[in-house]
């Protein structure tokens, strides 16, 4: 993991930032040590203002996940996999399954696509075989 400094900028927007350089960042809080995603101003746990941005390994577990179909939408993919994965860093988020094997993978390791489909605000992770 990787910590860098608070920025001027705002923390959604220092976020975005990132990810459009293909980091998949969250806030660790000086004060609780907690992990915080979605960015935010101050600690949810503590409220703390002395947030810093770190960078994620971008390595964790599938503890859900659902195939969502989407027909008869032109120039979109057809189906689409999402999945909450539990970091390894302790944060907890909705991502993108790129190439989802069949069958459940509940608890399988789930792996950062660094700069898969930027354009979108779920990153993408793919399944460790």
């Amino acid at each position: 993991m990787q910590q860098v400094g608070s920025s001027s900028a705002s923390p959604e927007a220092e976020w975005r930032r990132r990810r459009e350089s293909g980091r998949l960042s969250f806030q660790r809080c000086r004060a609780c040590c907690a992990a915080i995603f979605y960015p935010r101003a101050i600690c949810t746990h503590c409220g703390s203002q002395d947030l810093i941005f770190c960078d994620s390994a971008g390595v964790g577990r599938v503890e859900s996940f659902t195939m969502i179909a989407r027909p008869g939408d032109p120039g979109a993919e057809s189906v689409v996999a999402l999945a909450i994965v539990q970091l390894d860093e302790g944060i907890k988020l909705m991502a993108k399954l790129v190439d989802p094997p069949d069958g459940d993978i509940i608890g399988m390791t789930a792996v950062l696509v660094p700069k898969a489909r930027l354009h979108d605000d779920f990153p993408s992770f793919r399944i460790k075989t």
